[in-house]
């Protein structure tokens, strides 16, 4: 139980860490600012993330059964799904004015063409889970969760993982609902709306080419080692002290 909180805690502070910065723009952008509390599209795309979380590091991280796909693969189809709900967000009237887009049957692709547009949730949860085969965190607790518990036993592992994504779930709610008043507030004064949406598409779109081209983990890894730890170093005394013993 104890350990369980601290994977809780873990996924919260996962926030402050550099591998978390590609997510930001994302979170940040689907706050709706007509709203007061978290809403309803944070909800889903935060939702659709944590579900492929779990679901990603089950298959990608801690199995066998999609090892022949290389990664490489991943980072192309999570870094242009994102690229594509940035470019629909952006230039939403040219981009439905496409024969192709129009003519596209898949439904990651209607909803990428269309979810945006008609007020649904498809894009929305179709980004989410698109970051879950390209997740990553510098969290000592979530490594320790896949490297060495999940091998032990899946069950108390699954559960622990769970704890986790719990934690990290609650602190993108968080930035969510506070950067949804940041950008509420600056709106208030700019009164323009339509061009700090346009603003968070583009940085939407900053966040998929750099995902293809996998610059961000270039970045995450030059800020690690340019010392910056976080609560690195705080979570690895934890574990020291209340780590499951096998």
């Amino acid at each position: 139980m104890i350990f369980f909180l601290i994977a809780v805690l873990a996924g919260i502070l996962t926030v402050l860490a550099p591998c978390i910065l590609p997510l930001l723009p994302i979170i940040i952008g689907s706050s709706e600012t007509s709203e007061r509390r978290v809403s309803r599209r944070s909800l889903v795309v935060v939702g659709s993330l944590s579900v492929s979380v779990v679901l990603f590091t089950l298959l990608l991280k801690a199995s066998t059964l999609l090892i022949t796909i290389p990664q490489t693969f991943w980072n192309v189809f999570s870094g242009t799904i994102i690229v594509l709900v940035g470019l629909a967000i952006l230039f939403p009237s040219v981009w439905s004015r496409i024969p192709f887009v129009q003519k596209l049957s898949t439904l990651g692709n209607r909803a990428v063409s269309s979810g945006y547009q008609k007020k649904s949730y498809s894009g929305d949860a179709l980004i989410g889970l698109a970051l879950g085969p390209v997740f990553t965190t510098c969290s000592p607790t979530y490594l320790f969760i896949i490297a060495t518990i999940l091998p032990a036993g899946f069950l108390l592992g699954f559960i622990y993982l769970l704890g986790f994504t719990i934690g990290l779930a609650i602190s993108l709610l968080l930035i969510a609902y506070f950067g949804g008043q940041l950008v509420k507030k600056i709106t208030s004064h700019m009164g323009a709306t339509t061009r700090v949406k346009q603003i968070f598409a583009g940085l939407i779109i900053l966040v998929g080419i750099a995902i293809l081209t996998g610059y961000d983990k270039k970045l995450e890894t030059a800020i690690l080692d340019s010392g910056y730890g976080a609560t690195i170093h705080f979570e690895e005394s934890l574990i020291e002290r209340f780590a499951p013993k096998n």
